[in-house]
C-alpha cells in the first residue's frame, strides 16, 4: 500500500467529517439552525470536490498515485451520492423532521468517513487489487454454500410447520392424477368407435405429407450450413431426391383439388375452396427452389443454396398453413374433432400436474422427475392432432401410449406423496446440530470479513454476523420443536445472507472494473513503448540494409548493427510476453491476447531474421505488419 501526500484534502474531509457528526449530536439546537449549518457543510463539501480535482491535475505529471488516489475518492463520493444525502437533511430538518434528518445524517457521515479512508490508505496497486478480488470471489463462494445449505433446512423447518396443509394438497394431486386417468379411459373407448370422415382423412393426409417435406428440407439447411466443402455434394443429392418427392405431392395436390367429394365438404363447411390448390402452387414452388438449391450445391455454392433453402422453407410452410386453415374449418363440429377438443384439455392438465409435483416436491426438498406426465401429455397432444384430421385410429394409438405413461406416473406421484409426507412428519429437534454447525461456519465467516489494520470491513460483513446470529437462535428453537419460529429466523438468516451476496456482488463488480481500469491503462502505456521502439528498430533496419555493399554483404559496423537490432527485436519480444500475460490476467477479452500472441511470434522471427543478416523487404514487411498490429492494438484498448 503506497501513502499518499494529500494533507490538505485529508484533513478538510476529516473536519467535515466531525462537523457532520456535531450537528447529529446537538438535538438542543433549533431545526432552522441546524438546517443552515448543514446548508453550509454541504456547500464546503462541494468546494472541496471541485478543489481535490483540480490539485489532481496538477499532481498528475508530478504524483501521478497522488492524482489517482484523489480522483478515486471523489468518485466514491459522487456514486454513494453524498451530495443528495446533505440536501435530504436539510428538507427534513426544515419540514420539521428531525428523526428522519439524524437518520439520514448517520449515513452521511459513514458515507465521508469511507472516503476519507480511501485518501489515507492511497491507491491500491494492481497485483493488491487482483489479490482482493480473488479474496472476496473466495468469500462469495462460501457465502453462496451457506445460503444453499440454509435454504435447504428452511425447507424442511416450513415442511414440518406445514404438515397437515401438505396432506391436503398432495391429497389433490393424488386425486387429479385419478381423474386424469380416468378421463383418458374413456376419450379412448370413445376414440375407438369413431370411424372418422374418409374425405377430410385425404385432406389430412396431404397435409402432413407437406410437414414432412418441411422436416427433411430443414434437416438438409441445417446440414449444409456445417458442412465443409466436400460434403456439400452428398447434401446435393439429398436435396435433389427431396426435389423429386415434392414434385409427386404436387401431382397428389392437384388431383386431390379435383376430388368432387372433398370439394363438396369444403364447400358446405365454408372452408377455402382453394386452399388445396393453392398448397399445390405453393408446393411447385418450394421444388423449383430446391431444384436451384441443388445445382448450387453441386458448384459448391452453398450461399446460394442456403437462399433457395430458406424460400423452399417459406413456400411448404405456406403451403401447409392452406391446408391446415382447411382442414380445421371443414372438421369443426365433427365427432372426431370434438373428441380432439376434449382431448387438448385433458393435455392441459396433465401438464399443470406435472408442474404442481415438481414444485411440491422442490418445496419439500426432494427432486421429482415429471417425465412421464409430460410423454403422456405430448402424446395425448398428438392424440388431438390425428383427431382434428379425422384419424381416430392414429388418434387412438397415442392415447394408449398416454394411458401407460399415466398409470406408471400414478404409483410414482404415490411413493413421492408418501416419502414427502415422512419427511414433514420427521421431528425438527434433528436438524438443530446442523442447524448451530452453520451458524458457527457463518460467524467465521463473519469474522474472517471484520475490518483489519490497513483494510476495511468487507462489504456484506455486518449482514452476515446477522445471519449467524439469526441461525443461532433458529438452532434453540429447532431443539425446542418450535418450527414456526425457527422457520421464521432462518428466513432472516437467507435475506440476510442474500443482501450479503448483492452487496459483495456490487463490490466485485466495481473492484473488477477499477482493476480493468488500470490493467488496460497500464497495457496501454507498455504497448505505446513496445510500438515507439520497434518504429525506431524498424527505420535502422532499413538504413542498415541500404548499407549493403556491392556484393550484398554488409561491412563490419552493419554486421554489429543487425546484431544489435536482433537483440532489439528479442527484448521487445519478451516485452509483449509480459503484456500478454497482463492481458490474460485482466481476461475482458479473448481477442487482444490471440493479437497480441502473434505479435510476439512475428517479433521471433524478425529476430531471427536479422540475427541471420537478413534485413530485406520480408523483414522489413513484417517489421510493418507488427506496428500495425500493435496500433489497432492500442486503438482498440483505448474504446474500452
Amino acid at each position: 500500500m503506497k501513502t499518499i501526500t494529500t494533507a490538505a484534502c485529508v484533513a478538510m474531509l476529516a473536519v467535515l467529517a466531525g462537523s457532520a457528526w456535531a450537528q447529529g449530536a446537538a438535538a438542543e439546537k433549533g431545526d432552522g439552525e441546524l438546517a443552515a449549518r448543514q446548508q453550509f457543510t454541504r456547500e464546503k463539501f462541494q468546494t472541496l470536490k471541485a478543489r481535490m480535482l483540480r490539485v489532481a491535475d496538477l499532481l498528475e505529471k508530478t504524483e501521478p498515485e497522488s492524482a489517482a488516489a484523489i480522483r478515486q475518492a471523489v468518485n466514491e463520493a459522487q456514486r454513494a451520492f453524498i451530495d443528495q444525502d446533505m440536501e435530504k437533511v436539510i428538507q427534513y430538518l426544515l419540514q420539521g423532521l428531525p428523526s428522519h434528518a439524524a437518520r439520514t445524517e448517520v449515513e452521511v457521515i459513514k458515507e465521508l468517513r469511507e472516503v476519507l479512508e480511501t485518501l489515507r490508505r492511497g491507491i491500491m496497486d494492481l497485483d493488491e487489487r487482483y489479490q482482493r478480488i480473488q479474496e472476496w470471489k473466495a468469500l462469495a463462494a462460501r457465502i453462496e454454500e451457506i445460503l444453499r445449505q440454509q435454504k435447504a433446512l428452511e425447507a424442511k423447518s416450513r415442511l414440518a410447520m406445514q404438515a397437515d396443509r401438505m396432506a391436503e394438497r398432495l391429497g389433490k394431486l393424488g386425486a387429479e392424477m385419478e381423474a386424469i386417468v380416468r378421463e383418458q379411459k374413456e376419450l379412448l373407448q370413445q376414440t375407438e368407435g369413431q370411424a372418422g370422415d374418409e374425405d377430410l382423412r385425404k385432406l389430412s393426409a396431404a397435409r402432413d405429407a407437406v410437414r414432412d417435406l418441411i422436416a427433411k428440407q430443414e434437416k438438409i439447411e441445417a446440414a449444409v450450413k456445417g458442412a465443409p466443402v466436400g460434403g456439400l455434394p452428398v447434401a446435393a443429392e439429398a436435396q435433389k431426391k427431396l426435389s423429386g418427392e415434392a414434385g409427386k405431392l404436387v401431382d397428389g395436390l392437384n388431383n386431390l383439388a379435383k376430388d368432387a367429394a372433398v370439394a363438396g365438404k369444403l364447400a358446405h363447411t365454408g372452408a377455402d375452396g382453394k386452399a388445396i390448390s393453392t398448397a399445390a402452387a405453393s408446393t411447385a414452388t418450394a421444388r423449383g427452389e430446391m431444384d436451384k438449391a441443388g445445382a448450387a450445391l453441386d458448384n459448391l455454392d452453398p450461399a446460394r443454396a442456403g437462399r433457395s433453402q430458406e424460400q423452399a422453407l417459406a413456400d411448404l410452410k405456406a403451403a401447409e398453413k392452406a391446408l391446415s386453415g382447411a382442414l380445421s374449418k371443414a372438421s369443426a363440429g365433427t365427432p372426431a374433432a370434438t373428441l380432439g377438443e376434449k382431448q387438448s384439455q385433458l393435455a392441459k392438465r396433465t401438464g399443470e400436474l406435472a408442474k404442481q409435483v415438481t414444485q411440491a416436491a422442490g418445496e419439500a426438498g426432494l427432486d421429482a422427475d415429471p417425465a412421464r406426465l409430460d410423454k403422456a401429455s405430448g402424446e395425448m397432444d398428438r392424440a388431438t392432432d390425428k383427431l382434428g384430421g379425422q384419424d381416430p385410429k392414429t388418434a387412438a394409438e397415442h392415447q394408449k401410449n398416454a394411458l401407460k405413461q399415466l398409470e406408471d406416473e400414478k404409483y410414482k406421484l404415490a411413493d413421492l406423496s408418501r416419502r414427502i409426507l415422512e419427511k414433514a412428519r420427521e421431528p425438527v429437534q434433528k436438524d438443530a446440530p446442523e442447524q448451530k454447525d452453520l451458524s458457527d461456519r457463518t460467524a467465521q465467516v463473519g469474522e474472517q470479513m471484520k475490518p483489519r489494520e490497513n483494510k476495511p470491513a468487507t462489504p456484506g460483513q455486518a449482514s452476515v454476523s446477522s445471519a449467524a446470529g439469526a441461525m443461532s437462535k433458529a438452532s434453540g428453537q429447532l431443539g425446542e420443536s418450535k418450527s414456526g419460529d425457527a422457520n421464521a429466523s432462518q428466513n432472516r438468516a437467507i435475506e440476510d445472507l442474500e443482501k450479503a451476496r448483492r452487496d459483495l456482488e456490487d463490490a466485485l463488480a466495481q473492484e473488477q472494473e477499477m482493476a480493468q481500469a488500470e490493467s488496460l491503462a497500464k497495457i496501454d502505456a507498455m504497448l505505446e513503448r513496445i510500438l515507439k521502439t520497434q518504429q525506431g528498430l524498424s527505420s535502422q533496419t532499413k538504413e542498415t540494409f541500404a548499407k549493403r555493399l556491392s556484393d550484398g554483404e554488409y561491412a563490419r559496423a552493419e554486421q554489429i548493427k543487425l546484431k544489435e537490432l536482433s537483440d532489439g527485436e528479442g527484448r521487445l519480444r519478451d516485452d509483449a510476453a509480459k503484456v500478454l500475460e497482463m492481458l490474460r490476467k485482466e481476461g475482458s477479452t479473448v481477442v487482444f491476447p490471440v493479437v497480441l500472441e502473434q505479435v510476439g511470434k512475428d517479433l521471433a522471427s524478425v529476430q531471427n531474421l536479422l540475427a541471420r543478416r537478413e534485413a530485406g523487404k520480408l523483414t522489413q514487411a513484417m517489421q510493418q505488419e507488427i506496428e500495425k498490429s500493435l496500433q489497432e492494438l492500442i486503438d482498440s484498448i483505448r474504446k474500452e
